[in-house]
């Protein structure tokens, strides 16, 4: 069919009037498909991003859980290389446990508390 000078070969019928194809069908069934694979891919994106998010959340925390890790094994190693001098050890067990050696006599000296009332 020609309706000026333009031929449908797919409908019979000029400048694409509604008229039933199995042609038009699956036009519409590829664009249903193609919309379903769009939004399941946009959901898929969705879902990666969420877990990027909560990924980089962890793994900050993580950095600062090794960098609060690393200053303890510093301060601990810089104690410990204190400690392994005996003079340093000694000085360190008499301030904290009141350490004496038994030749010796040890004096505990108690400052006056101030009362408020009279």
């Amino acid at each position: 069919m020609e309706i000026l000078g333009f031929v449908s070969p797919y409908l019979g019928i000029g400048f694409g009037c509604p008229v039933y194809s199995p042609n038009l069908k699956m036009r519409n069934a590829v664009i249903a498909f193609l919309l379903l694979v769009l939004i399941f891919f946009g959901l898929q994106i969705r879902s990666l991003y969420t877990q990027n998010s909560s990924a980089a959340v962890i793994y900050n925390q993580t950095k600062q859980e090794l960098f609060k890790a690393k200053e303890d094994a510093l301060r601990i190693s810089s104690d410990l290389n204190y400690f392994l001098n005996p003079v340093n050890l000694e000085k360190e067990l008499r301030a904290r446990f009141n350490y004496k050696l038994p030749d010796e006599k040890l004096i505990i000296i108690v400052p006056k508390t101030s009362t408020s009332t009279p």
